[in-house]
């Protein structure tokens, strides 16, 4: 009976996690967390659009990122290339 209940304990909350965030993209911490959060907020139908959802974010906010990493906002040497930024004749 212990064997079971181990064994449903590892595949559960430590292999599962693992697979499903290695074969969406998601970090095993995060798609815990979205399945938590989804399904305190939202039932079991939050549990049911957690992972897409979750999906959905990481790639919007890795969209984001790689965006504003090539963007003129940011650049690693600190400095600007639009010239003098304040100053008018």
């Amino acid at each position: 009976m212990g064997v079971f209940f181990v064994g449903q304990f590892l595949e559960g909350y430590i292999l599962q996690p693992k697979l499903v965030g290695q074969s969406v993209g998601l970090h095993p911490v995060w798609l815990m967390f979205a399945l938590f959060a989804f399904g305190s907020l939202f039932g079991f139908t939050g549990m049911l659009i957690a992972v897409p959802a979750a999906a959905a974010v990481g790639v919007l906010v890795r969209f984001a990122l790689h965006t504003y990493l090539e963007s003129p906002l940011y650049s690693p040497s600190g400095s600007s290339t639009s010239g003098d930024v304040g100053e008018h004749e």
